[in-house]
């Protein structure tokens, strides 16, 4: 628990602006549960993958393809679930 209140993670601006945009433009659209999965993708993506997630990987397990995968493919279904869930049309 210690180490996840001492991470610091780093944010372009660039990602920043182009967050903003991309959410203001589905917003005033009128496209609102796209700007959340907007907003989800991009903190999925600063959190998940910018962290330094292969360094963790291969701290637990030095090099193994299977733990590897197994996190990965772990971040990717959680994503893909939030995507679908937030999508979907209720009929």
């Amino acid at each position: 628990m210690e180490d996840l209140v001492k991470l610091e993670v780093v944010v372009p601006l660039s990602q920043i602006a182009g967050l903003l945009l991309l959410c203001t433009v589905a917003v005033l659209w009128g496209k609102y549960r796209a700007a959340l999965v907007i907003v989800y993708l991009f903190l999925y993506f600063w959190f998940y993958i910018s962290i330094d997630s292969p360094g963790f990987v291969t701290t637990y397990d030095i090099l193994d393809f299977k733990a590897a995968a197994l996190y990965y493919g772990f971040g990717f279904v959680v994503a893909l679930l939030m995507v679908i869930g937030l999508l979907r049309c209720d009929g």
